[in-house]
């Protein structure tokens, strides 16, 4: 997933992220996308899996990246390493600038 613009809120590996409150989020699946629909706003999405994956999992309870990280390593059995915290990172990043999440305070 790519995205232009910079996000306004930094990220740390401290900070809780789960969707933006409040939001009716609509998913459908084909093959290795998926389609969100963000009532909303009104916006459609094309995820890629592993980008789904981690917006799911936050709509069930807020995580931290570090958290993130980890289940993304233990849902596709490998380590969880820098590289992958950086995976992490730049994909909420980037949901972040979609304006699917937020920061929460915890």
């Amino acid at each position: 997933m790519t995205c232009g613009r910079q996000a306004s809120t930094p990220l740390t590996t401290k900070s809780h992220w789960g969707p933006i409150c409040g939001s009716d989020l609509h998913w459908a699946s084909w093959d290795s996308e998926e389609v969100l629909y963000h009532a909303g706003s009104g916006d459609t999405h094309l995820l890629d899996k592993h980008t789904a994956l981690l917006l799911k999992r936050m709509q069930q309870s807020p995580a931290t990246s570090s958290q993130l990280a980890q289940f993304f390593a233990e849902m596709l059995g490998i380590e969880c390493d820098d590289q992958v915290l950086t995976r992490v990172e730049k994909t909420l990043e980037c949901l972040l600038r979609l304006s699917l999440i937020q920061p929460l305070s915890t």
